[in-house]
C-alpha cells in the first residue's frame, strides 16, 4: 500500500471556544511519565476535543485517526510510522520500506526496527491513536502489546476509545505506567456546563436551569450540546424554562444520537440485554440473570462496562450498576415498542428477585410499574405487619397509597393495617372508620376462610378494645381484649 489517506494524520483543529479544564490537562501532563494514557468513555464526552486542544501545545505529538481498514496490521503500522515522520523526518524509513515491499518479514521484526529508532534518539515522542474502538483484529492488539512491552521512556502513547481495548492494561496499571481518564473524569461540572452553554452555545441560563441540565445530562457534553441547540430556537424565558423542566432522553436529538451512535452499533444479543435490564433502576449480575434469563449476565455487565455503554458503577466492588439516565430513558422507550419483549413479565421477574432477597419496597415498585394490583396486595398483606412499628409507618403508608383507596377499603387485611397506622397516630375517629371497613371485608370470607384468619379477627378486636377504652367504655374494652387474646397466637 503506497497511498495513505493523509486526512487520517491531521490533528483536529483546536477549538477557540474550548472549555478550559485544567484538572484534566494536569492529568495529561502527569501521564507523560508513563507509557500510556487511556482516554476511555462513551460517545459524546469530548475525548477527542480534549486531546486535540492538549496536542496543540505539544509539537512532539502526532495524531492518527483509525478506521476499520486499520485492522490489517501492516496497514496500521504504515500509518503509525508515517504519523511519526511528521514529528521527525526520516523516522522509520527502513521499516516503512519493508512494509511497502513484498518481502516476507515478520511484523515483530518491523516493530523492533521502529523501537530501535526510538532508543537511538533522545527526542521525545507522543502518538495519539484516536477511535481505537474500531480495532477488533487480535493480530493488531498483539502487535501493539509487543510494542508497549518494549517501549523506551522517550515515547508516550495516547489511546482514545469508546471501549477498553484488550491490551495489557492490568500490567501497565500495576507498574504505574498507565494514566486513565474515564467517564467520571470527563463529566462536566456545574461550572463547566455553565461555561460551555454560555461560551460555546451562546446561551445564558439561570443558575438553577444550568444545575438542572447538568444533573439530567450527568455532565454529558453531547447531551448539553443537544439541549443547547434546542434552546437556541426558543424565544423568551418561559419556553426555555418549560424546555429545561421537560428535558429528558426522549428529546428528539438525544434520542436519535443515542439510538444511532450507541444502541445501533451493538449486537442483537447486547441490544436485547440492554432493553431487558433498562427497567431496573439499579442492578447486579444475579438480578440481571433473573430478569433476562441470560446465564452470562456477569460477563455481559463486564462487557458493557468495558464498552463504555453508559453504565455507571455504584460501588467500589463494581457489583451494582445503573444506566446513565438519558440512556435509560431511550432504552425504556424502545422496550415499550419491542415486539418480542413483554415489560410486565420482566417486572414480575424483577419483583420476584427483590422479594426473595427481602427488598420488599423494590418488589412492590416493580409490581406497581406493571399495574399488578393483586401482587401488591399480596406483598402488603404478607409483610405489612412487620412494618407496624415506629420508624416504619411511613413506609407502610406509602405501600398502601400505591393502591386505589377502594381496593384498600374492600380488603380486610389492608383496612386493618390502615387502622393500625391511625392507632399509632392516635387518630381515634379514623381508627373507627377503618376498623369498620375491615369488619365489612372480613364478612366476605367463607367459614373455612374465617377459620384461617383468626389472627386478623383478633387484631380487629384489639383495635375495637382500644377504641372502647378511648371512649370510656372500659368494661367493654376489657371483654374485647380478652376475646382478642383468645384468637391471637402466642
Amino acid at each position: 500500500m503506497d497511498t495513505l489517506l493523509q486526512t487520517k494524520l491531521h490533528t483536529p483543529r483546536p477549538s477557540s471556544i474550548f472549555v478550559n479544564r485544567p484538572r484534566l490537562t494536569q492529568r495529561l501532563e502527569a501521564g507523560l511519565s508513563g507509557k500510556v494514557t487511556l482516554i476511555s468513555a462513551p460517545a459524546g464526552y469530548g475525548k477527542s476535543t480534549l486531546i486535540a486542544n492538549w496536542v496543540a501545545g505539544h509539537p512532539e505529538a502526532a495524531w492518527l485517526t483509525l478506521d476499520r481498514g486499520d485492522n490489517e496490521p501492516r496497514v496500521l503500522w504504515q500509518y503509525v510510522i508515517t504519523a511519526m515522520q511528521k514529528i521527525e523526518d526520516g523516522f522509520g524509513v527502513e521499516a516503512l520500506q519493508i512494509l511497502r515491499s513484498k518481502l516476507e518479514v515478520g511484523l515483530e521484526q518491523i516493530i523492533v526496527n521502529v523501537l530501535n529508532y526510538f532508543s537511538e534518539t533522545s527526542f521525545e515522542f507522543s502518538l495519539v491513536l484516536d477511535d481505537y474502538h474500531v480495532i477488533d483484529s487480535q493480530e493488531v492488539h498483539e502487535s501493539l502489546n509487543f510494542f508497549l512491552e518494549h517501549l523506551p521512556s522517550n515515547f508516550h502513547l495516547i489511546l482514545i476509545t469508546r471501549v477498553d481495548p484488550p491490551l495489557s492494561l492490568g500490567r501497565l496499571r500495576a507498574n504505574s505506567e498507565l494514566s486513565e481518564i474515564r467517564l467520571g473524569d470527563l463529566q462536566f461540572s456545574e461550572n463547566e456546563s455553565a461555561e460551555f452553554l454560555e461560551r460555546v452555545m451562546k446561551i445564558t441560563l439561570e443558575p438553577d436551569q444550568v444545575k438542572a441540565l447538568n444533573s439530567r445530562t450527568e455532565g454529558w457534553v453531547a447531551g448539553l450540546q443537544m439541549a443547547g441547540l434546542s434552546i437556541q430556537k426558543l424565544d423568551g424565558p418561559e419556553p426555555v424554562a418549560a424546555f429545561v423542566d421537560d428535558f429528558s432522553g426522549s428529546h428528539r436529538h438525544i434520542y436519535d444520537y443515542l439510538a444511532d451512535e450507541v444502541l445501533a452499533r451493538q449486537s442483537p444479543e447486547v441490544q436485547t440485554f440492554l432493553l431487558q435490564t433498562s427497567l431496573l433502576d439499579r442492578f447486579n449480575a444475579s438480578l440481571c440473570k433473573a430478569v433476562t434469563g441470560n446465564e452470562n449476565s456477569q460477563g455481559m455487565l463486564e462487557y458493557l462496562e468495558g464498552a463504555n455503554l453508559f453504565l455507571i458503577p455504584l460501588d467500589e466492588d463494581r457489583r451494582w450498576y445503573r444506566y446513565h439516565h438519558l440512556f435509560a430513558t431511550l432504552l425504556r422507550r424502545r422496550l415499550k415498542h419491542h415486539p418480542g419483549l413483554i415489560p410486565s413479565k420482566l417486572h414480575q421477574a424483577a419483583a420476584d428477585w427483590f422479594e426473595a432477597y427481602g427488598m420488599i419496597d423494590l418488589a412492590i415498585q416493580h409490581h406497581r410499574n406493571s399495574d399488578n394490583v393483586d401482587e401488591i396486595k399480596r406483598l402488603i398483606t404478607a409483610y405489612g405487619a412487620d412494618a407496624l412499628q415506629p420508624g416504619q409507618l411511613n413506609r407502610l403508608q406509602n405501600w398502601l397509597n400505591i393502591l386505589p383507596k377502594q381496593v384498600v377499603q374492600s380488603d380486610a387485611h389492608l383496612s386493618s393495617l390502615q387502622a393500625w397506622i391511625y392507632y399509632f397516630e392516635q387518630k381515634t375517629e379514623l381508627v373507627k372508620t377503618w376498623v369498620g371497613y375491615a369488619q365489612m371485608g372480613i364478612k366476605k370470607y367463607t367459614n373455612n376462610a374465617r377459620e384461617n384468619h383468626k389472627e386478623l379477627d383478633g387484631t380487629i378486636l384489639g383495635l375495637k378494645s382500644w377504641i372502647a377504652c378511648q371512649e370510656g367504655s372500659y368494661h367493654e374494652g376489657v371483654e374485647l381484649a380478652e376475646e382478642a387474646l383468645s384468637l391471637l397466637a402466642d
